[in-house]
């Protein structure tokens, strides 16, 4: 029986004793979070283009995109996000899909697409009216499947980025939708 409460009382004791030695919580002066959680998101969310278009300063057209069937939405979740002065995106959502269209100031590449492509394409959309010559780029796997399409255009950035493959028609006629749309006032 002493032997019994030998035993308990080193149990206890260790219990006890391991308790102390746990580790702390990470402190505010852990580097590799600190400045994690202090970086500031600089999109503003948006109800819709028009309430983006305020922020940003400038208008972007997006078309709706919608199936063949029914006129049904292929993308039922849509997002639209802006920073003051610079950007805007719209994002289309289905399940694990999106399709994420872009338009900034400047002539800098504003994807945010930083993958390399093996099959690049330039494709030069012409004859459109108040828009003039725009050479697209577009960019995808060597099967033809494309991701990516990026161009300039009166001063800002455009680019439609896309999880889901697509052909370079169908990114060349969306570029040619957005730019003919944005150039000729509609909204």
């Amino acid at each position: 029986m002493k032997l019994k409460n030998i035993f308990t009382t080193i149990f206890c004791a260790a219990l006890i004793l391991s308790g102390c030695t746990a580790a702390a919580p990470a402190t505010s002066s852990d580097s590799s979070t600190a400045h994690s959680a202090n970086l500031a998101n600089p999109f503003v969310n948006c109800k819709d283009e028009s309430e983006a278009a305020d922020i940003a300063g400038f208008s972007f057209y997006v078309p709706e995109l919608y199936g063949e069937e029914y006129g049904e939405k292929l993308y039922p979740d849509k997002w639209v996000q802006a920073i003051e002065g610079e950007m805007i995106q719209v994002c289309f959502l289905w399940e694990d899909e999106q399709i994420l269209f872009r338009k900034g100031k400047g002539e800098a590449d504003i994807s945010g697409d930083y993958n390399e492509y093996t099959d690049v394409q330039t494709i030069l959309l012409t004859d459109m009216e108040n828009v003039g010559d725009t050479l697209i780029t577009v960019k995808g796997s060597s099967d033809g499947d494309c991701r990516l399409a990026t161009w300039t255009n009166g001063g800002y950035s455009y680019s439609i980025s896309s999880t889901v493959p697509q052909t370079p028609d169908w990114l060349a006629d969306m570029a040619t939708e957005i730019l003919y749309e944005d150039n000729n006032g509609s909204m």
